[in-house]
């Protein structure tokens, strides 16, 4: 069996031919190129040129990673050199050391083969187009619904992108440009519910653009449709924590989809604050060349918070399609955890409060229903709140609620907010 083994340093990679575990070729390449995807696509090219009928690579990196053995640092950013030169190369490639007996390598490459054909993997965290390009590519959706695979602490910038969107769901706005009046009709952006992140006490709640993003991973499996990002950030004050994040769409249900939040602080104990929204205040701000066009499609009807389940109805300004939108929570930590409910016009607001400990894991459930009335002609609220009651789905495995708590926790205080904005 012949693979190569490609070994970085900080401007070299060392490439070795191996043919029956023996070393028959070696080949040295200099790293050159504007950032570390051109300069990894250039190195795949100068290898297929210099060797031939390889069935596998096997990488290992020069940086240390919690993710990979095969991170190397280019220029100053961060790369996993497996990915890339797996696009180039086109053969499965390993990350680390490779097992010695042929055998056992064997059947590594070709999981590897299996994963990679199923898998859409993305390391590290640019911000800019290409990030808004990796949340298009990361979007989670079923048929019904699609959900933006950006990173649940981020708001709509330059940067990113966390839009939701509804198969039909379209309004029609005019603006006056030259003294025309021009119609734009647009695929409506919808309230924001994916958005989940932290407030370590005595700190800025973290936001990917504002603060550290010290290692990032996400891989989209196209057999289970679930989103899996993999997180260490750093907030103002240098609390450091490490933040595993599932996302499915339901396939059986098309008006639901989850995510499951879990936190582990690295280098401290202090209370956190978990922060999940629904937030109505959004716009259609995806396409740059655009966005000088109408883009407020939204107006509010109502919003609701009732101990863990929150409520937000909106109605397209034209069309009329009324939108409602639930999310119920359930907290696997402290049963001493405060949980505090607030509604403002077009958005809802929970917060659940506890002490942290180092190394400890704690996880937020978030089951969110969707439902406009293009296809339902029921009590939209109350269908959605109904459906996400309910909870998750086998793909997203759900906490077990404790007993006599209404969503999974003994500590919850039920606040209750409700504003209505009918007419």
């Amino acid at each position: 069996m012949r693979y190569l083994k490609i070994r970085f340093s900080d401007s070299q990679a060392c490439v070795q031919q191996i043919d029956n575990q023996a070393i028959s070729h070696e080949q040295h390449f200099s790293l050159e190129g504007q950032d570390c995807d051109a300069m990894l696509r250039q190195l795949g090219a100068e290898i297929c040129r210099a060797f031939d009928a390889f069935c596998g690579a096997v990488v290992i990196g020069s940086e240390t990673s919690r993710y990979s053995s095969s991170v190397i640092r280019f220029n100053g950013e961060l790369a996993d050199a497996r990915l890339l030169l797996t696009d180039t190369l086109n053969v499965p490639v390993l990350s680390g050391e490779a097992p010695e007996e042929l055998p056992a390598l064997a059947k590594q490459f070709a999981e590897q083969r299996e994963h990679s054909s199923w898998t859409l993997e993305y390391y590290g965290y640019q911000g800019g187009k290409k990030e808004r390009s990796k949340e298009s590519m990361l979007t989670v959706g079923n048929g019904y619904l699609g959900v933006r695979g950006a990173l649940t602490e981020s708001k709509a910038s330059d940067d990113n992108y966390p839009g939701t969107y509804v198969a039909s769901a379209y309004n029609k706005l005019v603006t006056r440009i030259a003294e025309r009046d021009v119609v734009n009709e647009d695929f409506v952006n919808l309230p924001n519910a994916q958005f989940i992140t932290l407030k370590v006490e005595g700190a800025s709640a973290y936001c990917p653009n504002q603060h550290q993003v010290l290692e990032l991973k996400r891989e989209l499996d196209l057999k289970t449709s679930q989103l899996t990002t993999r997180l260490i950030g750093e907030d103002d004050q240098q609390n450091r924590f490490e933040i595993l994040v599932k996302k499915v769409a339901d396939m059986e249900n098309p008006h639901h989809y989850g995510i499951s939040y879990t936190v582990t602080p690295l280098n401290f104990s202090k209370p956190i604050t978990l922060i999940s929204e629904i937030d109505g205040q959004i716009i259609n701000y995806g396409v740059e060349r655009y966005r000088s066009l109408s883009s407020k499609h939204l107006t509010p009807v109502s919003e609701e918070c009732d101990g863990c389940l929150s409520t937000l109805v909106m109605k397209t300004n034209q069309s009329g399609i009324e939108i409602a939108q639930s999310a119920a929570l359930t907290f696997s930590g402290p049963q001493a955890a405060k949980w505090h409910n607030r509604c403002e016009t077009a958005k809802t607001r929970t917060e659940i409060r506890f002490d942290a400990s180092q190394d400890q894991s704690y996880t937020l459930e978030k089951t969110v229903a969707l439902y406009t009335s293009l296809e339902t002609q029921e009590d939209l609220p109350a269908k959605a709140r109904a459906l996400a009651a309910r909870g998750s789905f086998p793909s997203l495995p759900r906490v077990q609620p404790l007993p006599g708590t209404p969503c999974g926790t003994r500590s919850i205080s039920r606040s209750k907010a409700i504003c209505s904005h009918r007419s």
